[in-house]
């Protein structure tokens, strides 16, 4: 069960990505591979009839498999799960809020839901 600040700040999280027109998406948990970093340690489960699995230890890879199909601009509230992570900052399993995007980064809108254009990337000289 959330806490009222837990939910709240959900919504308001929710809110801002809605606002500026991004998809929300929930992506598998669990995967036939494990993470290609060698400095986090995936969290492993028996599946009856398909073997070893693993749980996510972030949404990121399915998220730009999704991105590359072109669903657009997403993102994903969820909870990732790393073995080793032990200590006052860190635990096996925390929340995480994954954006991916095409590049230019979300439309945004002003206050009155008109749309902003995407600044123009900086030249360097």
């Amino acid at each position: 069960m959330r806490s009222r600040c837990g939910r709240a700040l959900l919504a308001t999280v929710r809110a801002f990505f809605a606002e500026r027109g991004v998809l929300e998406v929930e992506t598998p948990a669990l995967s036939q591979g494990a993470t290609t970093d060698p400095q986090i340690d995936s969290l492993h489960a028996a599946v009856r009839g398909a073997g070893r699995r693993y749980l996510h230890t972030s949404p990121e890879f399915a998220m730009k498999r999704l991105l590359a199909a072109g669903v657009g601009d997403l993102y994903q509230l969820c909870r990732v799960f790393r073995d080793g992570e032990r200590g006052r900052a860190q635990q096996r399993r925390v929340h995480v809020a994954r954006m991916v995007s095409r590049g230019r980064g979300p439309s945004r809108t002003d206050g009155r839901g008109r749309r902003i254009p995407a600044r123009a990337p900086r030249r360097r000289a």
